[in-house]
């Protein structure tokens, strides 16, 4: 808040502790001109930092889609791998125009994403040790945990304006196929 209001956005009062907006770019919602992803064209530096990372919330609710299909199959995937297939998923939504933003498909951010489940309880993560010493970490999701995630998955997207239910079976089909991609192993590979 602090910074917006050095930025002259926001007017903070702390005796009363209001908040007024000085912008005058910032407008009801209602009355924005909006393309179908729900950004203004009006700009705001509230918008700006707003849109800077609304990706995020793609990639968080898609990885929180994955989570629970995990939990469905009860899926232990390589954390690599379902990165990688999450990643090649997002791109496909992204081309197919079901979610606004390239950002999305950032494996850094998938990554992130998924230890921010295992973070808060969610997932589970177990890490190996191979022969060379370096790591290698597994996902899962117990079944018990699937209607935490569906809580968690529902209040995240109630506030994502472009998220619909033919949007959300859009994601879920790229998804269980990133999950099957993932939980393949080859003959070749090295566990």
């Amino acid at each position: 808040m602090t910074l917006f209001c050095k930025l002259g956005e926001l007017k903070w009062n702390p005796a009363d502790e209001s908040v007024g907006l000085l912008n005058k770019n910032i407008v009801p919602k209602a009355s924005l001109s909006q393309n179908s992803f729900g950004s203004s064209r009006d700009f705001s530096t509230c918008a700006f930092l707003s849109n800077l990372v609304a990706y995020l919330l793609d990639t968080y609710a898609i990885v929180m889609m994955a989570a629970m299909s995990m939990c469905d199959g009860n899926y232990t995937l390589k954390e690599e791998r379902i990165v990688e297939e999450m990643h090649y998923a997002i791109i496909n939504l992204y081309e197919e125009g079901n979610i606004p933003d390239i950002h999305s498909c950032l494996k850094e951010p998938i990554k992130n994403a998924f230890g921010q489940l295992v973070h808060l309880g969610l997932l589970e993560k177990q890490v190996f040790l191979n022969q060379n010493g370096s790591q290698i970490v597994y996902l899962s999701c117990p079944f018990e945990r699937k209607e935490q995630v569906q809580e968690h998955f529902t209040r995240m997207t109630s506030n994502m304006p472009h998220a619909n239910d033919a949007l959300i079976e859009a994601w879920g089909d790229h998804i269980l196929k990133a999950i099957e991609n993932a939980n393949i192993v080859h003959m070749s590979a090295k566990l």
